[in-house]
Order: structure tokens, then sequence, then C-alpha cells
């Protein structure tokens, strides 16, 4: 049965993967093609878009299981070339869904290539010390509370402020002392200078279970979490513990955030990742971190040209994405990007 006009498009990436970050290459303002992200039929400059409304099979919702009293809404295509997928959606009511999934095209293929040569752009702070850091700027600096600072970020967002030092300035702090401290805490300046704020994200916790989504979607219910497998090899090789292949993947930017602040993605049993964010009428940032083990990698921003980066690990793990709204209700963003995915046997 094809996807009905309640639901216009189960589509959703999930692409999501995604990766780690370079934060100095940000806002290039042009796609550019990359030989780390081979992409054929998703190639970011010609993306061969599917409409989910007309080529999907809805699998209607079901309980999510390892998401307590959330729902999953899923949606099986296949792309030109006929490789088919499953994209799931869980969200803690069916009108998440919905609302996430309405007006969305994508592109998704499998490419049987080697892992392509990708460099770890994982920023070099822990969580503790930027947790450290966070709680002193604020504090002391800045005389915000934690829980103040995301309400005042996004408001600051519509008015084009994008980096710490500017945050700073705009809420009246002490910019002097805010650099004195970054050297006491020997942190990179680039850091502390880079769109999109990282060094605050860095001090977050992002979910690295699928308990931890499941706080988060009770915290947080008008969140959404996507996955996107591809059914194809994951049936014909889950038996081949030595295959892997890319997943390549371009979301058509027609998504429009609503109230809701975040969205999660998420791939898994992925040894490499690579992804890309353009946001329009606002911006829009990606937080991207991975686990097992757990690494924070960095922050991407966009507020209209494309900017993207990548991540490289020396195991199968998973990685994930929060994109965040940082401007106005109504800000539409783009993807695109895909991950190294292993199948039979690496990920346990």
């Amino acid at each position: 049965m094809k996807l009905h006009n309640g639901l216009r498009i189960l589509v959703v990436l999930f692409l999501i993967v995604i990766l780690t970050v370079n934060v100095a290459g940000q806002d290039r303002g042009s796609i550019g093609r990359s030989g780390s992200a081979p992409s054929v039929l998703c190639d970011p400059d010609n993306p061969q878009l599917i409409d989910l409304a007309e080529q999907g099979q809805f699998q209607g919702y079901e309980d999510s299981g390892e998401y307590d009293g959330a729902v999953v809404g899923s949606v099986v295509f296949s792309n030109d070339i006929g490789q088919t997928f499953q994209l799931s959606v869980t969200a803690a009511q069916p009108d998440r869904i919905e609302s996430y999934l309405n007006g969305i095209a994508l592109c998704v293929e499998v490419l049987e290539i080697d892992d392509p040569v990708t460099t770890d752009g994982a920023i070099g702070v822990d969580q503790e010390t930027a947790q450290f850091f966070r709680e002193v700027i604020l504090g002391e600096a800045l005389g915000i509370s934690p829980e103040e600072v995301d309400d005042i970020r996004s408001e600051l967002a519509e008015n084009g402020i994008s980096t710490l030092p500017e945050f700073i300035r705009a809420v009246g702090g002490d910019l002097d002392y805010a650099y004195q401290l970054v050297d006491e805490f020997a942190l990179d300046h680039d850091m502390f200078e880079a769109r999109g704020m990282p060094l605050l994200d860095a001090a977050a916790s992002f979910p690295s279970s699928a308990s931890d989504y499941t706080s988060l979607l009770q915290f947080d219910p008008l969140a959404v979490i996507v996955e996107i497998v591809p059914i194809d090899y994951e049936r014909e090789f889950a038996r081949s513990r030595g295959f892997s292949a890319y997943v390549a993947f371009y979301i058509d930017p027609t998504y429009r955030f609503g109230s809701e602040r975040y969205h999660y993605y998420r791939a898994k049993c992925t040894s490499s990742a690579t992804a890309g964010i353009m946001a329009t009428h606002g911006g829009a940032s990606l937080q991207f971190w991975r686990y097992s083990p757990y690494k924070y990698i960095g922050t991407l921003y966009s507020s209209g040209g494309y900017s993207s980066t990548s991540s490289k690990t020396n195991n199968y793990v998973t990685h994930d994405l929060q994109v965040r709204r940082e401007g106005v209700v109504g800000t539409t963003y783009a993807i695109y990007g895909g991950w190294y995915q292993g199948w039979g046997g690496y990920c346990g």
C-alpha cells in the first residue's frame, strides 16, 4: 500500500550518521564533490530524489520496544537501480512522525566500494573539561544558568549571533576574561571562535544507548529519532562477516522546523561517516558523536551555505547526529553524505 496523504512521505533520512567535525571548514557556500563521499545517484549536485508519498510502502505504526511509550513508523522504498531500504522514525506520538515526514523527498544508495579515505575530525577536548569550562564561563563571565543557555542562544541566533565570542559580547560578558579562561583550560582558540559554539555543545551529554534515547523522548516529546537500513544487503550478507559497503544519502531541503528544536539521526555499525548540512530561513547546526567507545566529535553550522565534514574510526561503531534549529520556526535544512557500514558479525 502506498503512503496515504496523512503521512506524506514517511521518509526521513537518517542518515545520520554522521560524523565528526572539522569546525574550520564551515559555510563554504557551495556543495562541491568530495572524494570521501563517492555518491552516484545521491550526488549533491544532482540527486535522484524519490517521492515516498508515491513510491514508498508504508508499514504502519508499532510499539518501539526499546523506546518506552514511543511508536515507530516505517516505510519501505526502492531507488532507481532496485536497491531496497527501510526508513524508521521513532517519536513519542504518531503525529510527530507525520509532521516530520510531510513533504520530504530523498535519495539513498549502496555502493560496493572500499572504505573511503577520510580523516577523523574529532576535536581534542574531553567532556569533563568542556563541562567545567561551560560552568565557569556561564557562571563567572556571563552570570547565566545552564538552563537558560539554549533559549538565549536561539534568540540571539535569529539575529546572526553564531559564535561564542559574539554570544559573550551580546549578553554583556567580559570577553577578555573569557579568552583568559580558554588559555587556562588549554582550549583551542579556533574552536572557541567557531560558528555553532562547539565548546558549549561538547559539554552536553548526548545519547549513547537505547535507554538514553528513551530518556530523551520522555524529556523532549517533540523530538524524532531516524534510522535507515539497506534491506537487501542486510538480508543477503547477514552471514558474511567480511562484507561492508558505503551507504550514501541526500534529503531534499523541503522540511521546515516547527516549534520543535531537535531531530536525531543514527547510523549503526559504521567505521566512517561523512555529512553535510544546508539551512535556509534561519540557522541549523549538526552535533556529532559516536560510541562505543563514546566520543563527542563537534559541531557543524549552516545559515545559507553548505557545510560538511567526516569521521573515521578503527572499528565499527554507531555514529549519531543531532540537528538543532538555531533560529526561527520555519527553518529549512537539507542533509547529505553517507557512511561505511559492516554486515554480519562486525557489530554484534
